[in-house]
């Protein structure tokens, strides 16, 4: 399995797919089979035991689809990561 920065790393560089949030270009990234299951479910806790101070609505962190406040908060947890 790839390390904490690399799939975030990798989720930075497919947010031009974005269409709602991140949980769903993780989804999108799985059937794809650009990632394997064990990394889906790790991504997805990485994304739900690191979540904004404020957040939108109950399902979703930021407004669906801005990439904005999604590359800022994966540019955050990139640098959080060791190398």
């Amino acid at each position: 399995m790839r390390t904490n920065k690399e799939l975030l790393q990798l989720l930075l560089d497919n947010i031009d797919r974005l269409q709602f949030g991140l949980c769903h270009l993780v989804n999108t990234l799985r059937i794809r089979e650009e990632i394997t299951n064990k990394e889906y479910e790790h991504l997805h806790k990485i994304i739900n035991c690191n979540p904004p101070a404020i957040r939108t609505s109950f399902s979703y962190y930021w407004p669906i689809g801005r990439q904005e406040p999604r590359i800022k908060w994966l540019e955050q947890q990139i640098k959080k990561c060791k190398s």
